[in-house]
């Protein structure tokens, strides 16, 4: 899963990337537990997750290219999820006409930013 968050009129790292491709991220894979309350709101405390360069690959499964490979199971449960968090700074809200959210995703995401 490659990430990567752009300002501007165009998604491309040449409108100015707030979270460019290859960053570093926070993240908790997930077996059969809930998320922690409130993982997706800014303050959330994340220190004790784990960090990985984007993109990241829950197994191989033909993504050779993934620099994060997280394991299919964790202590013999299998890895259902990736709670993923970067933190972000945006100078001049005012000046930005749109966000884009750009990944490369399998089988499903939600995403937050704020």
């Amino acid at each position: 899963m490659a990430m990567g968050i752009f300002l501007g009129n165009g998604a491309s790292a040449a409108s100015g990337a707030l979270i460019p491709a290859g960053a570093s991220w926070s993240y908790q894979a997930m077996t059969v537990e809930m998320p922690s309350a409130g993982w997706m709101e800014p303050g959330f405390d994340d220190h004790a997750w784990a960090v990985g360069t984007a993109g990241f690959s829950v197994g191989l499964y033909g993504y050779d290219a993934a620099a994060t490979v997280i394991p299919v199971s964790i202590q013999g449960m299998p890895v259902r999820g990736l709670l993923m968090r970067h933190r972000w700074v945006l100078e001049d809200p005012e000046s930005v006409e749109r966000l884009t959210l750009r990944v490369d995703y399998e089988d499903g995401l939600v995403g937050w930013l704020n």
